[in-house]
């Protein structure tokens, strides 16, 4: 069995990238779900490990909650694509497995050919974007060679994607499906890829030259793409087939809705999402009320939103509150 986690990152916007450190300088940046990575200007979020894509991706969505409470509390809003300005921004997807044996090697050779494989939805979904991205870092950064293994046994980082938090579901679970399925399917079947280079295992940054020229990167999507279609790889097919471009990149736009209730952050993401006028302020009462003061509403409900039923129930009252202010 394989575990997933990841740590996407984004970046506050308001008429230019706003300085992370300044939104979340009242939180321990370094241990919290939304935090600081090495640079300052940048967040990142860092949903739990889980067995299950659906409890990953559900943990992701909850946090998006959490920025949108930000953005709404900051007058900023949230954008993760390739490049925002100046930004780079990563999204790295962890890969781990408990066993007493150590396939770390393995795990990084069958890694390196995931993100080769995963070359072609990656263009189709960023464009041109994506050489931009490798091409900024000087192609040390991002290249379908770029893993980390120095986590730990059995445990490897795959950083070829651009950040992924700001693609809609669909694409986000497509993604790790991917990950899981190719990893899954490498780890019985032996599969060669010709542009694969000889690298450095004992390196925990693998060190290799990727194309220079965007003629070059494009060539070696139209190859994989080929190769997958000839090889009949499902796991890869499936991607292909699934993916679409349908995305926006905005994790959060700055909304009226706010709370200091972590039970309502949900609330905050679905009313923010029916863009609403009025400025509301989520509190918990002992009875559900509406208090209308000048241009601000404060809506007190009498209910804890966690657990299992956070998405259903948040939906609930963020509907009903919705035609009541």
């Amino acid at each position: 069995m394989f575990y997933v986690g990841s740590d996407p990152e984004f970046v506050f916007y308001k008429g230019g990238v706003i300085p992370a450190y300044k939104i979340l300088h009242q939180r321990n940046a370094l241990h919290t779900d939304i935090g600081l990575d090495g640079e300052i200007g940048t967040a990142e979020i860092r949903p739990q490990y889980s067995s299950s894509i659906y409890e990953h991706i559900n943990t992701m969505t909850k946090i998006k909650a959490e920025i949108q409470n930000l953005c709404n509390l900051y007058g900023v809003d949230a954008i993760a694509r390739p490049l925002v300005g100046t930004k780079s921004l990563g999204g790295h997807i962890h890969v781990s497995t408990n066993t007493n044996k150590n396939i770390t090697t393995e795990m990084v050779e069958n890694g390196i050919k995931l993100q080769f494989f995963l070359l072609p939805a990656a263009h189709f979904i960023y464009g041109r974007e994506l050489y931009q991205r490798y091409k900024r870092s000087n192609f040390h950064y991002g290249s379908p060679y770029d893993i980390r293994s120095d986590w730990g046994k059995n445990h490897i980082e795959l950083r070829m994607l651009p950040t992924f938090l700001g693609l809609n579901d669909k694409n986000i679970f497509s993604i790790f499906n991917f990950v899981i399925e190719g990893m899954t399917y490498l780890q019985y079947n032996k599969i060669k890829i010709p542009i694969i280079k000889k690298y450095d295992l004992q390196s925990p940054y693998i060190s290799i030259n990727f194309v220079t020229s965007e003629k070059e990167f494009l060539s070696i999507v139209d190859y994989m793409y080929k190769f997958i279609y000839d090889k009949k790889l499902g796991f890869a097919i499936k991607l292909l087939k699934n993916i679409n471009k349908h995305n926006s990149f905005i994790i959060a736009k700055n909304a009226h809705v706010t709370t200091l209730d972590k039970n309502y952050l949900g609330i905050v993401l679905y009313l923010s999402q029916l863009k609403t006028k009025k400025d509301i302020v989520l509190k918990r009462g002992k009875e559900f009320k509406v208090s209308k003061i000048l241009s601000k509403t404060t809506v007190y409900i009498d209910e804890r939103i966690k657990g299992k039923e956070f998405f259903a129930k948040s939906k609930y009252w963020a509907s009903k509150i919705a035609k009541v202010v």
